[in-house]
């Protein structure tokens, strides 16, 4: 595994390091036509070739610097997002992986004796069934717990704004902008359950910020830092709370703070248990 480890080095360094924001715009906009992208695929070919010592073997920086080729090209037609840069850095991967398949054919059932006893220890699926109860199960309970305090606060923007119907406009996602909905994991229990997001936010903002929230504590317990729940519940409450201080809401502060020690009180919970299961 250490050549592909090297390879992969290589292609970090030459899409990363080594290529510069006006070489990507350059190629942009003129394609196949640009020299940067020949420049940049030689220096894959050239990083390939150092870093892997085979100093008479030319036909795997080549076989790197053709199909590199191949995909950025492709990759320059299609749409600058984030779906077209994982698929392209995947294909890269893949090819690298593709070639360590064929040049280290000894270090294959090593390879797949390593996967099996990873993948056949206990530890590692209740750690992965922990970080996927505190990503999407969690968020769906929380949803419905503090659903009362949603309604309450969609109720009260309805009663100010009798223009505004409920679960649209500004009553559509309080919960995120204020930094209690869709941050417990409120929003994905409304769009289960039909009920309607309290206010507006940044996209799905409140969301993955519950999420993060969330796996963070997971991990802190687990690796034996609680002091970075601390931390984490300190910052959070100058962001979220310190804007607030001058204000009269108390229902949706309340709403707010109900949400995020949920949030906290289950992800320390599942942690605990987690850590428990792991040391018995």
């Amino acid at each position: 595994m250490l050549i592909f480890f090297k390879w992969f080095c290589a292609h970090l360094l030459g899409d990363f390091t080594f290529q510069s924001r006006a070489m990507v715009l350059h190629k942009r906009k003129y394609k196949a036509r640009s020299g940067y992208l020949y420049l940049h695929v030689c220096i894959h070919g050239a990083l390939i070739y150092l870093l892997t010592g085979w100093w008479t073997n030319w036909e795997l920086p080549l076989a790197v610097i053709i199909t590199h080729f191949a995909i950025d090209l492709w990759k320059l037609y299609r749409k600058d997002s984030l779906f077209y840069f994982l698929l392209d850095q995947f294909l890269h991967i893949a090819v690298l992986a593709a070639l360590w398949w064929w040049y280290q054919a000894a270090d294959r059932s090593a390879f797949f004796t390593a996967c099996r006893v990873i993948l056949g220890r206990p530890s590692l699926w209740i750690i992965v069934a922990a970080y996927i109860i505190i990503i999407w199960p969690s968020a769906l309970v929380l949803g419905y717990l503090t659903k009362q305090w949603r309604e309450a606060v969609e109720q009260r923007i309805t009663q100010e704004r009798p223009g505004t119907a409920a679960g649209g406009g500004v009553a559509s996602g309080i919960g995120a902008a204020s930094g209690i909905g869709t941050e417990s994991g409120v929003g994905l229990a409304s769009a289960a359950s039909g009920a309607p997001h309290p206010g507006p936010s940044i996209g799905q903002a409140g969301k993955w910020i519950g999420v993060f929230e969330r796996m963070l504590v997971l991990t802190f317990i687990l690796t034996n830092h609680f002091e970075g729940i601390g931390f984490l519940i300190a910052a959070k409450s100058i962001l979220r709370f310190g804007d607030r201080k001058e204000g009269d809401n108390r229902t949706e502060t309340e709403y707010i703070l109900i949400g995020t020690l949920m949030s906290f009180s289950t992800s320390i919970l599942i942690g605990l248990a987690c850590r428990y299961l792991l040391m018995n």
